[in-house]
């Protein structure tokens, strides 16, 4: 299993976690990350 815990810094009042089965991690948040506008989609760095 995994934890995903989203949200946003500059709004931490609206974080939301999800637990997932093994195997729906990566897909899920390779979703997320092709529907992320590219400036919130730099892997931190």
């Amino acid at each position: 299993m995994a934890k995903l815990i989203y949200g946003f810094k500059e709004n931490s009042r609206e974080i939301g976690e999800v637990v997932l089965a093994c195997g729906e991690f990566q897909s899920v948040v390779r979703d997320a990350l092709a529907k992320c506008p590219k400036e919130f989609n730099t892997g931190g760095r």
